[in-house]
């Protein structure tokens, strides 16, 4: 009864049943169609893409972060025992080298300037901030802040460690000696504040890897940011 009562509603309108359709037919699949629904879909998808690439890329670098601290121990802590076992105290070797703590220091500050240097992307302001150059200005302000702090860990190591006896020169040129050494350290705490201090009176936050944003901290002054960001080149030219 029920077969014949939807039967009687697809009648035509000449009274006639539309033919049956075979059983053994394929049926018709409906053709795929953009909607405006589907379209107002992948904005938000994509930025669940985004930002589980952006949580699996800190997952990365903090188990990166923490392996490279537990190999830097591990190294200082062999350093140290080597130097000891040579009858050394404090990392140091001789009287006339710095001990192997304080070369390491040396050495790791030299490797990131240099790679810091080769990766700043330069140039004025819409160039430094495109997108084309976001990752090297990620990775060029991540190294800036790593020297900051290798500078500030090897100058609290000079007020512990051993130095050695100095060579015997003429006095202009230790106290030449002296000034450079003095002046190398200015360098190296003068280039990462100046750079930051301009990013941030030029309103940008602080891009590091990661996807880590530090938003500015100092009140919106474009010339004087621009004045900094021109000062960091001239130091960084300087340094190298």
């Amino acid at each position: 009864m029920k077969r014949i009562f939807l039967e009687t509603l697809l009648v035509c309108d000449d009274g006639e049943v539309p033919p049956k359709q075979s059983e053994s037919a394929e049926p018709v699949r409906p053709s795929f169609v953009v909607t405006r629904r589907h379209l107002l879909r992948w904005p938000a998808r994509l930025q669940r893409l985004r930002e589980w690439r952006i949580n699996e890329w800190r997952a990365w670098c903090g188990v990166l972060a923490t392996r490279l601290v537990v190999c830097t121990k591990m190294l200082i802590a062999h350093l140290t025992l080597a130097d000891q076992q040579r009858g050394s105290t404090m990392g140091k070797i001789t009287d006339t080298r710095y001990g192997s703590i304080a070369q390491f220091f040396h050495w790791c500050t030299a490797i990131l300037v240099l790679v810091a240097f080769m990766y700043g992307p330069g140039g004025p302001e819409q160039r430094v901030y495109s997108s084309v150059h976001e990752f090297d200005r990620r990775l060029h302000e991540t190294l800036g802040l790593c020297v900051f702090t290798l500078a500030v860990i090897r100058l609290l190591w000079r007020t512990i460690d051993a130095r050695p006896e100095a060579p015997p020169v003429s006095r202009w040129m230790r106290v030449m000696a002296t000034v450079v050494q003095g002046l190398l350290y200015m360098l190296l705490l003068a280039l990462p504040l100046t750079a930051v201090a301009g990013a941030w009176l030029e309103g940008h936050p602080l891009t590091l890897i990661a996807g880590v944003e530090i938003p500015p901290l100092l009140g919106a002054s474009h010339n004087a940011g621009g004045t900094f960001a021109s000062v960091h080149k001239w130091l960084g030219d300087a340094i190298m």
